[in-house]
């Protein structure tokens, strides 16, 4: 089965108002450890709109790159995203690769999100 164009950027768009369901100023992407009991870095998704609108079932993460300081030294092996009310909405996922964090060091995210047609 093919989705349409229509149907990947509805979904797409059902994400974003699910990352953007709460009471709280954001949502966020955390990196940490592999059962997030450790949190090393968190990104603020904006408020109003995390995803740029979809095209053909893709969007970005809005005013991307995001920058965000290093909280915790560790090295982040994966990665959650969580909606305004810090509900965890995907994750935690594996990293395609470890990421060694420095607290104080700044690490910009950016990052897509995608709906295939199949």
């Amino acid at each position: 089965m093919t989705l349409s164009t229509t149907a990947r950027n509805n979904q797409v768009n059902a994400f974003g108002t699910t990352i953007n369901t709460g009471a709280g100023a954001n949502g966020t992407v955390e990196y940490g450890n592999s059962d997030m009991s450790a949190i090393y870095i968190t990104w603020n998704l904006d408020g109003t709109n995390p995803l740029t609108a979809p095209a053909t079932g893709v969007a970005t993460f809005t005013g991307q790159p995001i920058a965000a300081t290093g909280g915790t030294t560790g090295t982040a092996t994966h990665y959650q995203l969580k909606n305004k009310d810090g509900g965890v909405d995907l994750g935690p996922l594996p990293l395609a690769a470890n990421l060694s964090v420095v607290a104080g060091q700044s690490y910009d995210l950016s990052g897509t999100v995608t709906q295939p047609a199949s």
